[in-house]
């Protein structure tokens, strides 16, 4: 077939191809060309019940082959492509930080050092806002002490006693903030104010500190009370009452604190990554426990050596600065724990280098 540019071409059309009905090599009288039939192909568009649930198609109405996971795969390699995901990155946001996906094991020297690398980045919130939470707790202490002072013999203290209840109650609300700021840190990779409330899953993650504060509570009791009671049975309550103990007494509360302390120190790696588990969304109320009882399991002894190391460096830390320390080694206490729970459940955590 010619064109009319090409040079076979005379102007002549009885000398191009006819592609008229009845003509054209290997057409039959009266028809077109006839050119093989294109195999069938099963075009899912092309049903009718295409888009619909039923046989054949998942609860959404996608096809079957793609699997039960098909969306949520695809809309996390889609968010992750183009910088979009639960942080709010992407476009006209802040440059997503470098993350990795920890392999569900703790480490100790990672933890610590993001901790103490994270307050110190985002100091106006970490630093200043510890300076405010003690602020708080030193004048509702003073409180306390003066009203302690002036109402000595009366049989306490309400005044006393409130401030007491209000501080403690006080840094147990507080807690789900802290848990929400340090995970949004590790995930943005900075942290401000306005991170308070992002994400925030405040009351089931207040309802786990709880839980995890009373079995700490029962566990410590159930050694301390027994150990007290057969420490002071011999101790005439006179004697007890001056504070003249006899050596036995005296060698038996020191085991019971002991014993205490080594119990608490057992129980706190084994339940402390309840809390975040929730915090982080990661499970539910009832799942959560399972999820950071594992995981803790997993990591036991790294996560007891950080909780021990962490409270070494506080208590040096503190005493070297008459107390200032705590500006900073509480805030990074949290960090820590928080990156540690990130690596015990394979969450993301900042990649290395």
């Amino acid at each position: 077939m010619t064109g009319p540019d090409d040079p076979r071409d005379n102007g002549n059309a009885d000398d191009r191809d006819d592609l008229t009905p009845g003509s054209g090599e290997g057409a039959d009288s009266g028809s077109y060309p006839s050119y093989p039939a294109y195999p069938s192909t099963n075009h899912p568009e092309d049903r009718e019940d295409f888009g619909r649930a039923g046989a054949g198609y998942d609860a959404d109405g996608y096809g079957a082959g793609y699997g039960a996971g098909y969306d949520q795969a695809h809309d996390q390699n889609y968010d992750q492509a183009y910088g979009y995901d639960a942080v709010g990155y992407g476009p006209g946001h802040d440059e997503a930080p470098a993350l990795r996906t920890a392999d569900g094991r703790v480490s100790i020297t990672e933890s610590i050092a993001w901790g103490f690398r994270a307050t110190f980045a985002g100091w106006q919130v970490w630093v200043l806002g510890t300076l405010a939470v003690l602020a708080v707790v030193a004048l509702l202490g003073g409180l306390g002490f003066w009203a302690d002072v002036n109402y000595v013999g009366s049989g306490g203290s309400v005044l006393g006693t409130a401030t007491n209840m209000i501080t403690n109650f006080g840094m147990l609300f507080l807690m789900p903030l802290v848990y929400n700021l340090a995970l949004g840190h590790i995930s943005r990779g900075r942290v401000d104010w306005g991170m308070l409330r992002q994400n925030l899953n405040y009351l089931p993650t207040l309802g786990m500190v709880v839980l995890v504060s009373v079995i700490t509570a029962v566990a410590v009791a159930v050694i301390v009370v027994p150990g007290v009671l057969v420490a002071f049975a011999s101790v005439d309550p006179a004697a007890a009452a001056r504070g003249d103990l006899p050596a036995g007494a005296m060698i038996g509360l020191a085991v019971t604190m002991l014993l205490a302390l080594l119990v608490a120190l057992i129980v706190g790696p084994l339940t402390m990554l309840w809390n975040w588990t929730v915090a982080d969304r990661r499970a539910p109320f009832g799942a959560a426990i399972g999820v950071g009882f594992r995981a803790a399991l997993r990591n036991f002894f790294p996560l007891l050596g950080l909780n021990i190391l962490l409270g070494l460096i506080t208590l040096v830390l503190v005493v070297i600065t008459f107390g200032l320390a705590l500006l900073v080694v509480l805030p990074a206490s949290y960090n820590a724990q928080a990156h540690a729970y990130r690596q015990a459940v394979g969450g993301v955590v900042p990649a290395r280098g």
